[in-house]
């Protein structure tokens, strides 16, 4: 190994002894064209309607499905289906329902359900694919009563997880909030109106961000303040 260092040594003074005597180096080179990144966000992002099936009478007091109807979107003025001469123990159809339009980021959706406590309207059951977000809920009271908001999160009931709902062409119908909305049999003739149901939903992109993080800011785009 010492030969080896010193003929690479005396090579190397042999080099610059010629190049001394031989005039300018010309040393090798080259270069490269330019590599620039260009960053752009994602054009959609996240879209979202919130919306319920229209509805007809039943005959019986209550309201059923109607296949024929447009469906109702929620807008600025917040208006659902309008539900009249209702009677007690009747059955009403209502369905809020989440639509990801096509091509939105994978995301998180969540939502809350705001009911009043002494309510005669009562939801008969939230679907197994929205699961309540355990310990989170807001108490309040406002003109029409005191009420409850309780908040959801679109679960995989498979994986045990919030499901991610996938970047697809076409846009995507979640499954149902509930179905069904149950009147009071003990109504009376005092009684002129009954309290509202106010559904709100959010989402949230998935990707680079934690499960947690995601949940939060969903939430604050529902208007939940921690209590």
């Amino acid at each position: 190994m010492k030969n080896k260092k010193v003929l690479s040594m005396v090579a190397a003074l042999g080099l610059v002894a010629v190049v001394g005597i031989g005039g300018t180096l010309a040393y090798f080179n080259d270069s490269t064209n330019e590599l620039t990144n260009t960053f752009t966000m994602a054009q959609q992002g996240i879209e979202m309607e919130l919306w319920e099936s229209g509805v007809k009478t039943d005959g019986n007091g209550g309201y059923d499905q109607d296949l024929d109807a447009a469906k109702v979107v929620a807008g600025e003025d917040g208006a659902g289906n309008q539900y009249k001469d209702l009677q007690p123990g009747a059955d009403v159809y209502k369905d809020p329902t989440i639509t990801i339009k096509a091509n939105s980021v994978d995301c998180y959706v969540y939502a809350s359900i705001k009911t009043y406590n002494n309510a005669k309207n009562t939801i008969t059951a939230i679907s197994d694919s929205w699961k309540a977000l355990d310990g989170i809920e807001t108490a309040g009271s406002d003109a029409d009563g005191a009420y409850t908001i309780k908040y959801y999160v679109y679960w995989d009931k498979t994986a045990n997880t919030p499901q991610v709902v996938r970047k697809s062409d076409d846009p995507q119908d979640l499954i149902a909030l509930f179905k069904n909305v149950d009147i009071a049999t003990d109504l009376t003739d005092a009684t002129k109106e009954l309290s509202d149901i106010v559904v709100k939903s959010s989402a949230v992109q998935a990707s680079n961000i934690e499960i947690a993080d995601a949940q939060a800011e969903g939430l604050k785009l529902l208007g939940y303040v921690a209590q």
